[in-house]
């Protein structure tokens, strides 16, 4: 069970998603706010799992949380979930800069809401009883986007995933270096290798698009790069 805390602004919303979660014994929600200073030690002592935090638009109070509490948030493990008006290119750089793997972008439903809390706690209760090499690991991460074995993109992705993982700055990182040193390992172009990176993405999108979809839309070939190296990054510091 994954215990839930919810800071949102939106009353209905709140509501409709108390109502929604009752229906699941898997989620438990432990507290509520609306506005004011959040209490990380209160937090801790709930034995919070997953924060749900609307964000507003100028990110400003979204950014002072997660720079005040950033070593809070590492050691005790507690997942964030941000819900985005729209992601922009500063919302983009907070959720790398702090190694956010999971948010949602508006329209947003209380459906959604509980399918990503969901599978928050169903991949972490899975990769805690579980020890899998890299590889293995990410092999089963892109099975789960519904991304197609067979075809050489699903290599192109691992190894670009794997690459990027290397980077000291991947802030910073130009996709298009990670390309032309994924095509050195494999003997191709750089051309070849995004070109069958998207074939593959295609392919699942129109197979199973609720996986593929992991920002409410169909992604691009640098999001899901970027999606299997944060989850590559944390399996990795376990």
């Amino acid at each position: 069970m994954s215990n839930v805390y919810l800071r949102m602004h939106n009353f209905i919303r709140m509501k409709e998603l108390m109502d929604c979660l009752e229906q699941y014994n898997d989620l438990h929600i432990i507290g509520i706010s609306s506005d004011g200073t959040l209490d990380f030690q209160c937090l801790q002592a709930k034995q919070v799992d997953v924060l749900v935090i609307e964000v507003d638009h100028c990110l400003h109070e979204f950014q002072q949380l997660l720079k005040n509490y950033e070593a809070f948030i590492r050691v005790h493990r507690m997942q964030i979930l941000p819900l985005f008006q729209e992601l922009s290119n500063e919302a983009i750089r907070l959720l790398l800069q702090y190694e956010l793997s999971s948010f949602l972008v508006e329209p947003i439903t209380s459906e959604m809401i509980v399918s990503a809390l969901r599978k928050e706690s169903r991949v972490q209760a899975f990769e805690d009883k579980v020890c899998w090499s890299p590889d293995i690991f990410a092999t089963n991460v892109l099975l789960e986007l519904g991304l197609p074995m067979h075809l050489y993109g699903f290599a192109y992705i691992k190894s670009c995933a794997e690459l990027l993982l290397e980077e000291a700055d991947r802030l910073h990182t130009q996709m298009q270096e990670v390309y032309e040193a994924c095509a050195r390992k494999y003997e191709t172009t750089s051309s070849s290798v995004e070109k069958c990176i998207r074939t593959a993405i295609n392919y699942a999108y129109r197979r199973q698009p609720e996986k593929i979809c992991i920002y409410n839309d169909k992604p691009t070939s640098s999001q899901i790069i970027l999606f299997v190296s944060e989850r590559l990054r944390l399996y990795h510091r376990r």
